[in-house]
């Protein structure tokens, strides 16, 4: 932390200190409008905003003519889904400023949430005309006609927010979804192909094709991609992260090996989900050993890590230790309840213990779950083979 980090949080110590005394006393303190400014940054930061709306209230009878007070009180309205307020307030303050871009913008946000679209949309592209973060403001008219499912619109505004910033926050994301939706993937190749042509060093495109090709289920491509970003910029954690998933999926374990353990070198984060998918390129290896290591080194990270107890009980499951297989995929369930290949690996081990009864039970949750997998309905009518219930496996 910096002296000037350090100077910061200790006044907003005393601040919140001063403020909180005075709400507990119910005295009435003076409070300049920075300092309620710093206040009610806080309470947004932390996701409060009743409290937001508590010092808005105060703040406005010392300062009833702050614009930025009331526009902090719209958004805290706003967050708690009282819409007509807000916008009955912004409505007041766009009198004021006509074109201020932040009340605009959640003016826009608002009328999106409650389901006027084509007001949303208006509002977005006047923003446009002098917004000074473009991308944003693209990104938003492109999530709009995302959810009109007027597909061929979006792309076009994501394509054109990665023109203005290739590294906005979301817009990949989204990107990503529309493609999936609309299956419009050549357009995705095509725009990141002509931006390569123009650019053959900008490696932000080339990894953003590769993400493309791999939701493409296009992996080798997608391993061709991502190389080349990081053959640009050796340093592109993300990318070798990507390229492990790839070659995973290209049943390269060794390969992928290597990409994980580049990924966090570089990155220098213990991961919990890369250090299972690490574990899982030994475990893909009949590696035992070492995958219990690296679930074991994610458990370390993050005890609450469902994947990581689950890749330790089929370990034990892929050396017949049954046992201490249900003993590690109780604690997966226990943590993530809606993975049916979590639920199948239980029954599994409890039928190799003879535990018939949690067996059917684990069979019947992972069949709720996903009753299209025919792995299930196996196991299960082997179950009852077994029994001697020939026909109740029959009737599955």
């Amino acid at each position: 932390m910096t002296t000037d980090e350090f100077d910061n949080s200790y006044e907003l110590s005393e601040v919140l200190e001063r403020f909180e005394t005075m709400l507990k006393q119910n005295e009435n303190l003076f409070f300049d409008i920075d300092e309620f400014e710093m206040i009610i940054d806080h309470y947004k930061q932390t996701e409060l905003p009743e409290k937001v709306l508590q010092v808005c209230q105060i703040a406005l009878a010392q300062y009833p003519f702050s614009f930025e007070v009331k526009l902090e009180q719209s958004y805290a309205l706003a967050a708690l889904e009282q819409y007509d307020e807000a916008l009955n307030l912004l409505h007041q303050l766009e009198n004021l400023q006509p074109n201020d871009a932040d009340l605009l913008f959640l003016k826009a946000n608002i009328c999106y949430l409650i389901g006027n679209y084509t007001q949303s949309l208006e509002i977005l592209q006047y923003i446009l005309e002098f917004a000074e973060d473009r991308a944003e403001v693209l990104f938003r008219i492109g999530f709009v006609y995302q959810h009109l499912e007027d597909y061929q619109q979006a792309l076009r505004y994501y394509f054109k927010a990665l023109e203005a910033n290739a590294k906005h926050e979301g817009t990949m994301d989204e990107l990503l979804i529309c493609l999936e939706l609309s299956e419009y993937y050549d357009a995705g190749i095509d725009f990141f192909k002509k931006q390569i042509d123009s650019d053959p060093y900008n490696q932000q495109a080339w990894f953003h094709l590769g993400l493309i090709y791999a939701q493409k289920e296009d992996f080798g491509a997608a391993v061709q991609a991502f190389d080349y970003a990081i053959t640009i910029d050796e340093q592109f954690d993300r990318a070798m992260l990507e390229m492990g998933h790839a070659y995973m999926n290209l049943d390269a374990y060794a390969e992928a090996q290597k990409k994980y353990k580049q990924y966090l070198q570089i990155s220098g984060l213990d991961d919990p989900h890369v250090l299972c998918c690490l574990a899982a390129t030994y475990e893909k290896q009949d590696d035992f050993t070492r995958a219990i290591q690296y679930y074991r080194k994610a458990l370390q990270q993050s005890q609450d890590h469902a994947d990581a107890w689950f890749g330790l009980g089929t370990c034990m499951i892929a050396q017949e230790k049954w046992f201490e297989s249900v003993h590690f995929l109780k604690k997966a369930v226990r943590l993530n309840e809606l993975q049916e290949n979590y639920w199948l690996a239980l029954a599994n081990a409890e039928y190799h213990l003879g535990n018939l009864v949690n067996a059917e039970e684990a069979f019947e949750k992972a069949n709720l779950l996903d009753p299209s997998n025919p792995d299930i309905w196996r196991g299960w009518a082997l179950l009852y083979y077994e029994q001697g219930d020939e026909q109740k496996g029959l009737d599955l």
